[in-house]
């Protein structure tokens, strides 16, 4: 761990740093077994070990290693934890060949990512990552189409609309408003009827943070086997980019984030490192690229090219990043999740990109487009369409200044 923190990592989190990779070396072992003798909190270990959805590596590592230093009941905990996980992880792998067969026989085309097909991709197994859910891309014309089709199998929309009576009133909806709503957001959720499996349906990104996504991204997929039928998912370069674009999304909050990049990049030697830095320049998003293997390599000892170290070095606010997050991620002392903050998540993302352009996008797009709660909240008739751009600037200054001036001025009182 190249990190420079270890004066403030407890003994627990260089522990679970140690044992969340699927390859562990002499040294790494032999630090496992010193690590465990110490006076583990075990509780405290258990509980980031969930919250930072990497229990499963953890488990078994732990077992492999050194079990006779570790109290029963923990290996017995991390082992039923474990069996939960894989069985949730083999449901989720069957619901995704049904929904696959579902829509090809529509001749919707679609390429599942993240969930399984990212387990068996950076894994090479279905039990050694956890995951809740199934993500599939679609073109975004065969959007109400899949809606229709998921709905007619049982499957229940769930989001953006958080309750049946928001869900029916999709139906009162004209079709130039719904296109308008498709062309504005980039996602859906399903329920299956069982409770059993959400469903992430995409047909783009968020365009506050990343471009579109052009045909490209669909190009050389890579083959993936589940249950012996071959799926195609993401080529390995373009894989490592949504790995991190969306840690830089959510702040990298989750170690298992950047476990994804790490065990990609040990898994796949041959990986074309200049089409990655050729497709993340062409994107502008090269410093997101570079941030997130950049945490890879510091945390989890991940080998890199000596030209892509050069490169990160190159940019000071890299490492500067890195720290901050390592901190929060590392460093925290309560068991409690770290709640998320708006604020610091949005400097966050402006520090990411590169270009002031950019920025100023980010800034302008994330004061005017309308989000999920301004859709719920406010509907015009399509011909009135431009007014949606009004509604979020409205919305946020009522939610978090007016509200706080009435507050302020009824305290005083």
């Amino acid at each position: 761990m190249n990190i420079k923190l270890a004066s403030g990592i407890r003994p627990e989190v260089e522990l679970l740093l140690c044992c969340v990779r699927t390859s562990l070396d002499s040294e790494t072992t032999v630090r496992i077994n010193d690590l465990v003798r110490m006076e583990i909190d075990w509780r405290y270990l258990l509980q980031i070990a969930c919250q930072h959805q990497v229990a499963p590596l953890l488990y078994r590592n732990l077992l492999t290693t050194c079990p006779n230093f570790v109290p029963t009941s923990v290996l017995n905990k991390l082992g039923s934890y474990f069996r939960l996980s894989t069985r949730h992880n083999l449901l989720l792998a069957g619901r995704l060949l049904n929904l696959l067969s579902l829509l090809n026989a529509q001749d919707i085309p679609a390429i599942p990512f993240k969930g399984v097909v990212l387990s068996l991709l950076t894994y090479s197994n279905l039990t050694f990552r956890q995951f809740c859910d199934i993500d599939i891309l679609i073109p975004r014309k065969d959007i109400l189409k899949t809606r229709s089709l998921l709905l007619a199998n049982g499957y229940t929309l769930t989001f953006p609309f958080t309750n049946t009576q928001e869900a029916a009133s999709l139906s009162a909806w004209s079709y130039a408003r719904e296109a308008a709503y498709v062309h504005s957001f980039y996602e859906q959720h399903f329920m299956s009827a069982d409770g059993n499996a959400h469903i992430d349906i995409h047909w783009g990104m968020p365009r506050y943070f990343f471009p579109l996504l052009s045909s490209d991204w669909w190009d050389k997929p890579e083959p993936v086997s589940v249950f012996s039928t071959e799926l195609l998912t993401f080529s390995v370069e373009n894989t490592l980019l949504l790995l991190c674009i969306d840690g830089a999304k959510d702040c990298w909050q989750q170690l298992q984030r950047i476990c994804d990049v790490a065990e990609l990049i040990r898994t796949h030697q041959r990986l074309d490192w200049e089409q990655v830095i050729d497709h993340a320049s062409g994107l502008r998003i090269l410093r997101m690229l570079l941030l997130g293997i950049y945490l890879a390599r510091n945390l989890l000892d991940c080998a890199l090219p000596q030209p892509i170290v050069a490169r990160i070095l190159n940019d000071p606010v890299i490492p500067v990043l890195a720290l901050r997050i390592c901190e929060q991620l590392l460093c925290a002392t309560s068991l409690e999740a770290v709640p998320s903050n708006h604020i610091k998540g949005a400097l966050l993302h402006l520090r990411v990109r590169e270009s002031p352009r950019d920025k100023l996008y980010y800034c302008l797009h994330r004061a005017l487009t309308p989000n999920h709660k301004d859709w719920r909240l406010f509907s015009v008739p399509p011909p009135l369409a431009f007014v949606d751009v009004l509604v979020r600037p409205f919305r946020v200054l009522v939610e978090y200044g007016l509200l706080s001036v009435k507050h302020q001025m009824y305290t005083e009182q």
